[in-house]
């Protein structure tokens, strides 16, 4: 078990060993993780702009209320919802917050329905970790795959052991990375299988979703567009691409599951009834 201020450590540990090991790489090795395979497979990344142009996009909306600093451990009132602070710490002194305490962001959030102590989260780059004490302790379960960017982490609801990860963040940002396929585990996140390459679902994924009327049909959006499987994975189709617009996020009425909603990047929300 490893609490997040250790967990966050190790990765700053990792990301300069790694550093240093690039240094002694012949000219012309392949960086860690990178195939000639997939670099055939992976499209084009996201929109990158820059922070002044993000700047610019945000002038004239409205600015988000402020609730003070929140110190771990202590709840604050925003409204109808009590909150409280369970993690990770912050991480201090880093160039790219401007050298302000932030926390690294979490793209996902999976609950499970038998037991709200045990949950799920995708870290930006940081792959899945879980907790089965309500936050206090978090362990890692996705070290060993291929790739920690995060784009997303569901549940089976009709099999809550049954964890989805759709690897690459699709948040647009300069360092959302690129991932590699999704992947499955039958047993609440021991073990992992690669069920569909990013050259199928894309390398950036936004949101998968499990029909809640049958668990063989699963969702999977991103920068390859909406693709859809009704044998839980074993093969893939794609819903609408034409033009390919990524799609930003899924979601099925719980009444009716045969209405899906999708958000596409440029193209607004489109529904369907069949």
């Amino acid at each position: 078990m490893s609490r997040w201020p250790l967990a966050l450590n190790r990765w700053s540990g990792l990301a300069l060993a790694a550093g240093l090991a690039l240094v002694t790489l012949p000219v012309h090795a392949e960086p860690l993780g990178r195939t000639p395979e997939r670099d055939r497979e992976r499209e084009a990344g996201p929109e990158r702009i820059t922070l002044e142009e993000m700047y610019r996009r945000a002038e004239g909306r409205l600015q988000g209320q402020s609730f003070g600093i929140v110190e771990p451990g202590v709840g604050i009132d925003a409204g109808p919802l009590t909150w409280s602070f369970i993690g990770p710490n912050p991480i201090l002194g880093d160039y790219w917050a401007n050298y302000a305490s932030v926390s690294g962001r979490v793209s996902s959030i999976a609950v499970d329905p038998r037991d709200g102590n045990v949950v799920y989260v995708a870290a930006a780059q940081g792959g899945v970790w879980k907790t089965t004490d309500g936050g206090l302790v978090w362990a890692p379960l996705t070290d060993q795959l291929s790739s920690l960017a995060s784009g997303s982490v569901v549940l089976d609801p009709h099999n809550p052991d049954v964890v989805y990860y759709g690897t690459g963040e699709l948040h647009y940002s300069g360092d959302s990375f690129y991932g590699d396929g999704l992947f499955r585990s039958m047993d609440t996140g021991a073990t992992w299988s690669k069920i569909a390459s990013a050259g199928v679902v894309g390398s950036y994924i936004s949101r998968v979703v499990v029909s809640p009327a049958d668990s063989n049909i699963v969702f999977v959006g991103g920068s390859a567009g909406l693709r859809r499987s009704t044998d839980r994975g074993a093969t893939w189709s794609s819903s609408f691409n034409a033009p390919p617009w990524p799609c930003d996020d899924i979601a099925i009425s719980t009444t009716d599951p045969q209405r899906v909603f999708v958000a596409r990047n440029g193209s607004g929300i489109w529904r369907s009834i069949n």
